[in-house]
């Protein structure tokens, strides 16, 4: 049938419909229910739509919409004229066949290597058979044996880890100078570290005031330095006797 306007209406077929064939591409449904388009070149389908919402395609189950792939102004709240993936359930992700590799949930958490992530963001290996904490469930790593985070860096560069509240950025650091091999340790929001390691030397920073604890060496000691400007001291403070006790 050749014709030079449109064609409108509906059909139904009732029996082995066949092929339907437009300028030489192909659209056939087999007895599955699965519809195939042929073409000979590469093929583009457009859905177009004159309704201010934003064409898109919905996904059902019956008579239930399952998904949605479009504008996101038809699909999604204040979607605009953004592209948007809308599903009525978790949205999952996968890849070598049905193996799921990525879940966005329907609580909005997303799991990687996981299709029931705990966390915010829950990246697993594999289980370790325990939750997160609910004050340190924004970003899960999780493994049934070793578990970590690697933050790279350039040979003559810092890889750290920021704290930060509403009135800093960086209140607290911790801080790793490659240049240096120096490790450091910042809180209150300090330009100089309060303490920090390089190669087999530790020290504090010259703004701490006190050192309080206990300690017991049980093998080399090695030496205590006390260094400043002047008038450097230690002090013992308690409420019986004090020593310092040299021995062989």
């Amino acid at each position: 049938i050749t014709l030079g306007g449109n064609i409108s209406g509906s059909i139904t077929s009732t029996g082995s419909f066949g092929a339907l064939e437009i300028a030489g591409d192909t659209i056939k449904t087999d007895s599955g229910g699965r519809t195939t388009f042929i073409g000979d070149n590469a093929e583009v389908i457009s859905i177009k739509s004159n309704n201010s919402n934003g064409s898109h395609i919905i996904f059902e189950e019956g008579a239930t919409a399952r998904g949605y792939v479009g504008i996101a102004g038809g699909i999604l709240t204040s979607g605009g004229d953004n592209f948007g993936i809308r599903s009525e359930a978790d949205l999952m992700f996968a890849s070598s066949g049905n193996n799921t590799r990525m879940t966005i949930a329907s609580s909005g958490k997303v799991g990687i290597g996981t299709s029931s992530p705990e966390g915010l963001l829950h990246i697993s290996t594999a289980d370790a058979s325990i939750a997160p904490n609910a004050d340190a469930d924004e970003l899960v790593i999780e493994n049934s044996g070793n578990a970590g985070i690697s933050i790279l860096s350039g040979n003559t560069s810092n890889g750290a880890i920021y704290f930060g509240d509403a009135e800093d950025n960086n209140i607290g650091m911790i801080d790793y100078d490659h240049a240096l091999n120096k490790i450091s340790l910042t809180a209150g929001a300090s330009t100089l570290p309060v303490f920090s390691v390089t190669s087999n030397t530790a020290e504090f920073g010259p703004t701490i005031l006190k050192v309080s604890g206990s300690g017991t060496s049980t093998g080399s000691f090695g030496e205590l330095q006390v260094r400043g400007a002047g008038q450097e001291k230690i002090s013992l403070f308690g409420n019986a006797q004090q020593f310092i006790n040299f021995g062989d």
